[in-house]
């Protein structure tokens, strides 16, 4: 076998210190995302004039969706007992589920692929040479393999790597192919700039920080996919595997909310036990199971699939929302509530309303009309 030169050997090893010490700086650098965008309002001229604020939820696999200020509702118990509280919200608008869960104070952070009023969008599939979704990397040490890779994975696999929360979000956003990185290595059908990542933490929060290393009887988890497809299954799998696998969460600490209930293919034994539909009624039943954690416990909260959100100058949230599924990643950057100024005329924007469908809108319309005709 011919001997490598030492020359060879030293410029590997100098390239190997180089990027692993660029890799570290990058991994501990505070966060760099997108600064933290609360949710907007929308103005009913009146007679009276009124203000309300947007309203974002998780969509379920039937029924009403879980709203930002429902979901910190049922984590208030917790906060109050100090529980250590990690949240990662990968739909559409997630980034307005962190406002109402850093209002609850405690020791909770939280973090967004997107801000309240975008998109969020998938990888475009998982590739058939690769068992597991490729990181971009970053435009400066590329990856010579495919694209197919989200938030979300990036999420996961940031959280696999040992950091604190801050850090995971930060290297989340740092290596999402739709965000705003400028440094990020893209895909030829990879839109930077559609997803603006989100971070936001209390002050307990940011004083003790969150990881995983805690021991197994103090770690919690809730893994939550409303309207699954076959990517959101596969990250949720990944999720269990990297909190079991690699941090030793006990198994019947893990509650997963999963579409109808059925657990998604690939699924380990354990994780099909755990598995319920994904409905706020589950949900409310899974912040109960946790009624005894003291402040010597930790809660990380996970959630993918769509996002939804409504005003409620618009009518009766429960009833009439926006459900809007994460987009393919060749779709147009022009969705998002932003895109609609303060003298939109709210009876014509498209809503996604599940049921009753065309009726719903017509009545929202000439509720509407009806509306601005009286303050007129």
């Amino acid at each position: 076998m011919p001997r490598i030169p030492d020359r060879t050997i030293r410029t590997f090893a100098t390239l190997s210190l180089f990027i692993g010490a660029v890799g570290t700086a990058l991994a501990q650098a505070p966060y760099l995302g997108p600064v933290y965008e609360n949710k907007g309002s929308i103005v009913d001229p009146g007679p009276p004039p009124k203000v309300s604020q947007w309203h974002v939820g998780l969509s379920t696999s039937a029924g009403k969706p879980i709203w930002d200020d429902e979901l910190a509702n049922y984590a208030k118990p917790l906060a109050m007992a100090g529980v250590k509280m990690a949240y990662g919200f990968g739909q559409c608008f997630g980034g307005g589920m962190i406002q109402d869960l850093v209002a609850l104070g405690g020791d909770i952070s939280a973090t967004s692929a997107t801000k309240w009023s975008r998109p969020a969008y998938y990888r475009e599939s998982t590739p058939p040479a690769a068992a597991a979704p490729v990181r971009p990397g970053l435009a400066f040490a590329a990856v010579a393999n495919n694209h197919n890779y989200d938030w979300v994975d990036s999420y996961i696999q940031a959280n696999g790597g040992g950091a604190n929360h801050l850090n995971a979000a930060n290297d989340a956003w740092r290596y999402d192919p739709f965000g705003t990185n400028p440094a990020t290595n893209r895909g030829p059908n990879e839109m930077g700039g559609i997803e603006f990542g989100q971070f936001g933490q209390t002050a307990a929060g940011a004083a003790a920080g969150f990881n995983h290393g805690v021991a197994a009887a103090n770690k919690f988890a809730i893994l939550y996919s409303g309207k699954p497809n076959a990517i959101d299954g596969e990250q949720i799998v990944d999720a269990w595997n990297m909190l079991v696998g690699v941090y030793g969460y006990m198994p019947a600490n893990i509650q997963v909310l999963y579409g109808a209930g059925v657990a998604p293919v690939g699924a380990p034994a354990a994780m099909v036990g755990q598995t319920v539909a994904a409905t706020d009624v589950n949900m409310m039943i899974a912040y109960a199971n946790l009624g005894g954690l003291t402040a010597m416990d930790q809660l990380f909260f996970l959630a993918n699939d769509h996002g939804t959100a409504w005003n409620d100058l618009m009518g009766n949230r429960n009833r009439f929302y926006l459900d809007v599924p994460k987009t393919p990643s060749e779709w147009s950057p022009s969705q998002g509530l932003d895109q609609y100024g303060p003298d939109t005329n709210w009876s014509t924007v498209p809503y996604y309303v599940p049921t009753p469908g065309t009726a719903t809108l017509l009545a929202i319309g000439a509720m509407l009309t009806t509306r601005r005709r009286r303050a007129a």
